[in-house]
């Protein structure tokens, strides 16, 4: 059963009016998600928008008439099935769903026209501002990606009664919330020895132990999980780090506006979330976006512009490793494919590509240059990467199938050996523990301090920044 938000100190809650700017919330916002913290903001001013046509229309300014992807066609197939397909319908079709018991459904990611966030967001949205401190510097950047405009500020909207099952947000992001009307019981996931995580494979499996798809005696749940419910209402704000698991049920209609960001503080936690959704063929999270890359770029670039803000060494590091090893944390296109959609012309595109490609070896030479003078860490143990196959590719297919043969092969047969040692041997629970030793002595620069989820030391960035801004 979970837990109230308020019986665990992981999770952080603010009041507006305890503070008396918002760059001085934002500020304490931003050293909560550094550790991982969630937050729960309450007092926060909004306009309700209730999820009736009217009001989606009249304050929203949203065509009634628009196709939307509906989420859970049929609530009792959904339940054997958590990945059941969706359905394309008019937005005034799903309102009409409210008061009709036979449908559960949910519309996730609509667009806002207005680009709608509480004011306080910019204050700890690093990947937004530097897009914007650059606008004019680097001049084959001057189309943002609409995926990354999107990605932004979106709007949900849900039937009474949906359930969304546990998962960590798309590309790393953080997310923010805000409820404009109904009610939210928004559960955040944990693994007892989270805390105690030596190494990225022990971080797998205590993610995969609370990620479950399939039914338990428990629910969807591992036996070594907390939950820890926050009751959002109208107004309130969730604001969730990089990778933190979250399942939401929603009791009534509801009209939620959320967005996406990036934060210098928690770049660690989005390297993480990041290598973890590669190593797991992004089965755990949600929504992807092919376009996050381009941010993380920019936000290299946007550091000389930066002021008066402290950088942890951890967070940094992350940062520059996720721009110079690319395939580690995705498979998305090497260029945003909304640029290169619009542009038709063939000769136009080259140039484009060129341009993007200048763009890009500029920041792989700032980001080396920032490892090499403040000595950043980037060694990690993380395993080998699965494989990335294309459908049809028969060759793959087989060889994806020879490879889960002999892996099955070999671990009957260590078991086999185990087994056989076992009877010979009294105390082989000595062996297994040295060998978990070797593992834990595997070097990870977010790991060997035991404190995975801090940012690391204060480092100084001044020496640094008149070569950022020269390059």
């Amino acid at each position: 059963m979970a837990k109230p938000s308020t019986a665990t100190p992981w999770i952080v809650h603010l009041n507006r009016s305890d503070f008396s700017s918002e760059f001085e919330l934002g500020q304490r916002i931003r050293s909560e998600l550094a550790h991982g913290r969630p937050v729960i903001l309450k007092g926060c001013a909004y306009e309700r928008v209730d999820l009736t046509a009217k009001d989606l229309a009249e304050k929203l300014c949203l065509s009634m008439g628009q196709l939307h992807c509906v989420h859970d066609p049929d609530s009792a197939k959904r339940v054997n099935n958590y990945s059941y397909p969706h359905v394309s319908m008019t937005l005034d079709e799903f309102v009409s769903g409210v008061s009709d018991n036979g449908r559960i459904q949910c519309i996730l990611d609509c667009p806002t026209l207005d680009g709608s966030r509480p004011s306080l967001i910019k204050h700890i949205d690093d990947g937004g501002t530097a897009w914007m401190r650059m606008h004019g510097e680097c001049s084959d950047r001057q189309l943002i990606p609409l995926d990354v405009q999107k990605s932004s500020s979106w709007l949900l909207f849900h039937h009474a009664t949906y359930h969304t099952f546990a998962h960590h947000d798309a590309d790393g992001f953080g997310t923010w919330t805000q409820v404009l009307s109904g009610y939210k019981l928004w559960v955040f996931v944990r693994h007892r020895d989270m805390d105690k995580c030596k190494t990225f494979a022990r971080y797998q499996s205590a993610v995969l132990n609370y990620a479950n798809t399939e039914r338990m005696s428990r629910g969807f749940y591992g036996p070594e999980s907390n939950r820890f419910v926050v009751t959002a209402g109208p107004g309130d704000i969730i604001i969730q780090p990089p990778g933190v698991f979250h399942e939401v049920y929603t009791p009534v209609p509801s009209v939620t506006q959320g967005g996406h960001f990036y934060s210098y503080d928690a770049a660690h936690l989005t390297e993480i979330a990041r290598a973890l959704s590669r190593r797991t063929n992004g089965f755990l999270t949600n929504q992807s976006h092919d376009s996050s890359r381009f941010t993380l770029e920019m936000m290299i670039v946007a550091l000389y512009r930066v002021e008066d803000r402290e950088f942890r060494r951890k967070s940094l590091a992350a940062l520059c490793r996720m721009v110079l090893q690319p395939s580690d944390y995705t498979t998305a296109a090497k260029l945003s494919p909304d640029l290169l959609l619009s542009i038709e012309d063939r000769k136009a595109r080259k140039v484009s590509e060129k341009g993007i490609w200048a763009t890009r070896l500029a920041v792989k030479g700032l980001a080396r240059m920032i490892v090499e003078v403040l000595q950043l860490r980037q060694d990690t143990s993380r395993g080998k990467l699965p494989r990335v196959m294309l459908v049809g590719d028969k060759k793959a297919e087989a060889e994806a199938e020879a490879e889960v043969k002999a892996k099955a092969k070999a671990k009957a047969k260590a078991k086999a050996k185990a087994k056989a040692k076992a009877k010979a041997k009294a105390n082989s629970d000595d062996d297994d523990e040295e060998e978990e030793e070797e593992e834990e002595t595997l070097p990870d620069y977010l790991f060997d301090d035991g404190r995975w989820e801090h940012p690391g030391e204060v480092v100084d960035i001044s020496p640094l920044v008149s070569e950022l801004a020269d390059v």
